[in-house]
C-alpha cells in the first residue's frame, strides 16, 4: 500500500536497502550528490543508485556476492611442458631429446613453484615429467648399449 506523501519503491531504493543491511556504504563520490541522498520520511528525494546501470557480479559494493577469484592456484606452464616433453620423449626420432627437455623443464618449475609463495601449482606435472623423462633416458641409453654391444659382437 502506497502512503500519499511516500514514493514507492525503485530497484535502486531496495538496493540501497539490501546493501546498508550487509554493511555497504555508499562511495563518496555518489554520496554527496543530491540525487543520491535517502529519502527523509516526508521528503520526495531518494537514493538512485549507481549511475551506469548493472555493475555485474563482482561489481558494487564490498558485501556483495559475487563469483569470487579464482579456485586455486594455476598450474606454473613449465610444468605443463615439462609433462609433455617427456611425454613426447615416447615418439620416435625426438625420444631422448624430449625427456631431457622434460627433466630439466621440471626441475625448473619445481623451483619456480616452491618460490612462488603458493601462488602457482603444477608440483605433480612437474615431478610426474621428471620421473617420465628419467625413465626414458634410462630406457634410452640401456637401448644404445645394447645396440653397441650387438653391433660390436656381429664384427668379432
Amino acid at each position: 500500500m502506497i502512503r500519499p506523501l511516500e514514493r514507492p519503491a525503485t530497484a535502486s531504493s531496495r538496493r540501497l536497502a539490501r546493501d546498508t543491511r550487509r554493511g555497504a556504504t555508499i562511495p563518496a563520490s555518489q554520496a554527496d550528490s543530491p540525487s543520491n541522498k535517502a529519502a527523509s520520511p516526508g521528503s520526495q528525494g531518494g537514493y538512485t543508485g549507481p549511475q551506469g546501470g548493472y555493475l555485474g557480479p563482482q561489481g558494487g559494493y564490498p558485501g556483495q556476492y559475487g563469483y569470487g577469484p579464482a579456485a586455486g592456484p594455476s598450474n606454473n606452464p613449465l610444468a605443463v611442458g615439462a609433462l609433455i616433453a617427456s611425454l613426447c620423449g615416447l615418439l620416435p626420432f625426438i625420444g631422448l631429446f624430449g625427456a631431457i627437455a622434460g627433466v630439466v623443464m621440471g626441475v625448473i618449475a619445481r623451483r619456480q613453484i616452491r618460490y612462488s609463495n603458493g601462488m602457482q601449482g603444477g608440483d605433480g606435472l612437474a615431478i610426474a615429467g621428471i620421473v617420465i623423462g628419467a625413465v626414458l633416458i634410462i630406457f634410452a641409453i640401456f637401448v644404445i648399449l645394447v645396440i653397441v654391444g650387438v653391433v660390436s659382437h656381429t664384427n668379432s
